[in-house]
């Protein structure tokens, strides 16, 4: 919403583009009004970028053309190129400042933005968005999404997500979302109580107005906007960026996995090679973008805007559905091709908390095997576990998982 303001502010005041009020989607925006945004994302003048030489609509433009192209578009290609000093391939460092670098469409990174697709933002920008559903990411009106869960399931595979799709949830209250896909881009907004996992999203996503909603997702940015009390399991190729009133948000590295999530990866170009979740971007009031390594949750850790979670609170989350996908499902794929483990390297704390998890549930169940009791104790031993077992699904929700995943199993609804 933001960058198709900005765009707006560019336009001349007589142009087809320049009238008051509203900022309408497919209002045209020329060459020359697109450059003036340079000054915005570059440092000096002397450097200063511009666009039109690296947006795909404006290749052809010769001097003096008044050709325009809308807003919507213009905004959608420009939020998915936009990167930090440092992020763009072959540069290091972090970001120092506010400042921001544009990916031309024809570098390696600018194509798998895109979902692989060559025409850059033009593949996705046809009914594309400044309206009130995508928010301000620009998800395609078409696009693929939950909205109103209230306490139910909901589960979407590559055979729900046409690619290269964009994917969003919005207005779930105690609800489980299953995105088992290659997503373009995807939005999460206005969710509480609720647990969402989404696959591999090549472009951006974004998370934002929800409270108490875990998120799991792997994806190559992120950007996460006035949250409260929300876990998030990340996998991110470049820091999450927090902007606005976020409080008390916990991140963890990426704790799941399914059958093709590595095929859907690749499919997007999330690397799963790099996951830089524990270095945050905050966006401070001044307008200047701060980078840190987020802490262990200490001490009156829970007012703070972001905090890494303790390695003993980390545990796996197992995804109970298998995708289906075009031309049959993920469970008759060759099983050499399917991924059985977490992608993405754990780091060694984590990796080891979780180790001493396993350990002691062996021992427990050791334990139990080599005890040497009477077939009617034994029994009772048995009962008093299943008990204990059925009270925790009833009292954490997943009861109610368990029968909306067994009916939509039987074709009763999704």
């Amino acid at each position: 919403r933001q960058v198709a303001e900005l765009l707006h502010l560019c336009m001349d005041a007589g142009g087809p583009g320049g009238s008051t009020g509203a900022v309408a989607a497919d209002l045209p925006v020329r060459a020359e009004e697109l450059d003036r945004l340079g000054m915005l994302l570059t440092p000096c003048a002397s450097s200063r970028l511009a666009l039109s030489r690296l947006a795909p609509f404006f290749a052809a433009a010769g001097p003096g053309d008044t050709t325009g192209v809308s807003v919507g578009e213009v905004a959608l290609w420009l939020v998915e190129r936009i990167v930090a000093p440092g992020e763009l391939p072959g540069q290091g460092g972090a970001a120092s400042g506010p400042t921001s670098s544009m990916q031309p469409d024809n570098t390696p990174d600018g194509a798998s933005a895109s979902g692989g697709a060559g025409g850059g933002g033009t593949a996705g920008a046809q009914g594309a968005a400044a309206d009130g559903r995508g928010g301000g990411l620009g998800l395609s009106a078409r696009c693929a999404r939950v909205d109103g869960l209230q306490r139910g399931t909901a589960v979407r595979s590559e055979g729900d997500i046409a690619p290269p799709g964009d994917f969003g949830v919005a207005e779930c209250v105690e609800g489980v979302v299953y995105a088992l896909a290659p997503i373009r881009r995807a939005m999460v907004s206005n969710c509480r109580d609720s647990v969402v996992v989404l696959g591999a999203v090549g472009s951006l996503a974004r998370l934002e107005r929800c409270e108490r909603t875990q998120l799991l997702v792997c994806c190559r940015r992120l950007v996460v906007s006035n949250c409260h009390d929300c876990t998030l399991y990340l996998a991110t190729n470049t820091p999450p960026v927090f902007v606005g009133d976020n409080r008390n948000v916990v991140v963890a590295p990426f704790n799941t996995y399914y059958p093709s999530l590595r095929a859907h990866l690749e499919a997007v170009g999330v690397d799963p090679s790099v996951n830089r979740w524990d270095t945050v971007a905050l966006l401070e009031e001044e307008g200047e973008l701060v980078r840190a390594e987020v802490g262990h949750a200490g001490p009156g850790a829970a007012q703070a805007a972001v905090h890494a979670m303790p390695p003993n609170k980390f545990v796996p989350f197992i995804v109970p559905v298998v995708e289906n996908g075009p031309g049959g499902a993920a469970a008759n794929a060759d099983a050499s091709t399917q991924t059985h483990t977490n992608p993405f390297v754990l780091p060694p704390e984590y990796a080891a908390a979780l180790e001493a998890k396993v350990r002691s549930v062996a021992q427990l169940r050791g334990a139990v095997k080599d005890a040497a009791l009477s077939d009617a104790r034994r029994r009772e031993l048995q009962g008093v576990i299943q008990a204990h077992f059925k009270d925790w699904l009833l009292h954490s929700g997943n009861m109610r998982q368990v029968f909306d995943l067994a009916r939509q199993e039987n074709g009763e609804g999704r």
